[in-house]
């Protein structure tokens, strides 16, 4: 892979990528005290590259909420040191995940479980991209 070369995703992936961003900039814009407006645009910028995809894929509207389906490619223009990034956010999510269904009675972890299951497949592919790409 090169500096900037396409990234073959799955929407699957994606949608994880996007609820992740999504929650890091809720967090940093809510946390308040120690705002860092760039990774506020940064994260909403990947978002919206997301969001630009899919209004032009083939397949939208075949999957959840308007997005093509979760198995569908996604190929995106990544940097390493944006792969970089979506694994240290994703990691951290994965962390948040898990606590949660530590902390959820045994009969409502399967919505948490599922969520951490994804998150989990998502962190493994991007982790494996990141290291490929340098």
């Amino acid at each position: 892979m090169s500096a900037t070369s396409p990234t073959r995703l799955t929407v699957g992936v994606w949608l994880v990528v996007d609820g992740v961003l999504d929650n890091e900039v809720h967090r940093l814009i809510h946390d308040g005290h120690d705002l860092d407006a760039s990774e506020v645009v940064r994260a909403r910028g990947l978002r919206a590259r997301g969001w630009e995809l899919c209004r032009a894929h083939p397949r939208r509207g075949e999957g959840p909420v308007g997005w093509p389906p979760r198995d569908a490619a996604f190929d995106l223009e990544l940097d390493v040191e944006t792969l970089r990034y979506l694994v240290e956010r994703c990691a951290w999510a994965l962390s948040v995940s898990e606590r949660l269904v530590a902390a959820a009675p045994h009969d409502q972890r399967g919505a948490q479980e599922e969520d951490a299951a994804r998150t989990r497949e998502a962190l493994a592919l991007l982790r494996a991209m990141a290291a490929e790409a340098g």
